[in-house]
């Protein structure tokens, strides 16, 4: 076994280990989908849960929005690689000083948006290769992903967000092929918004660390 290896297996298992420790002191609940599914709205309704059943919870927003340069004034690999890496640094302050931190998207979604540029020859298959190391080892920090399902409602017009529902079933079908590639575990949403939210619950109760009320 050369250095490299050793030194790759070396740091794999002291992360492992930061991760299964670390967890012990906040639940990390990820709301992940394409775009216009209702995420956000799901996440603060999420929130304001915990927030009456006296939990200290943390948010971390949508973070393509924060990006401190026009989109189209970066390379697509440096565009993800900052909302990526950005994204991962806001779980980790927020997580800080929280019981309980919620995320509108996750490095699942943020990886699918990378890809579909790969697709269309953005970013290479070398950079791509980096962000997919970057977010399939993040994706395992996440105690719930909830995967919230396209709806049949148009695209809410927010003068940020595309309303080409071409680009938003591809990126859906790209977030499913992750979680099946992945094979990560997530609470698939669908119904009606209410139905969505008592799905939520339902899982969420089943924590040992979460008594919410009914």
């Amino acid at each position: 076994m050369n250095k490299s290896t050793t030194l790759k297996r070396t740091v794999q298992k002291k992360l492992i280990a930061y991760f299964e420790r670390d967890k012990k002191n906040y639940i990390k609940i990820g709301i992940l989908g394409t775009h216009s599914t209702g995420k956000t709205t799901l996440g603060h309704t999420i929130m304001s849960y915990l927030k009456e059943n006296h939990i200290i919870v943390g948010w971390v927003g949508e973070i393509v929005r924060d990006i401190p340069a026009s989109v189209n004034d970066l390379s697509a690999f440096l565009s993800q690689y900052w909302v990526i890496n950005a994204q991962i640094n806001k779980e980790i302050e927020r997580q800080s000083n929280n019981n309980v931190v919620v995320t509108d998207r996750t490095v699942i979604d943020n990886f699918a948006y990378a890809k579909r540029s790969a697709n269309k020859n953005s970013i290479s298959k070398k950079n791509l290769h980096v962000l997919e190391t970057i977010c399939r080892n993040w994706a395992e920090t996440y105690d719930f992903l909830f995967y919230t399902q396209r709806t049949n409602y148009p695209i809410e017009n927010d003068n940020f967000r595309s309303v080409n529902l071409q680009f938003q079933i591809e990126i859906d079908e790209m977030i499913k092929g992750i979680i099946n590639d992945w094979n990560i575990k997530v609470v698939k949403l669908a119904g009606k918004y209410n139905e969505r939210f008592e799905k939520v619950l339902e899982t969420l109760n089943k924590h040992p660390k979460l008594n919410l009320k009914k």
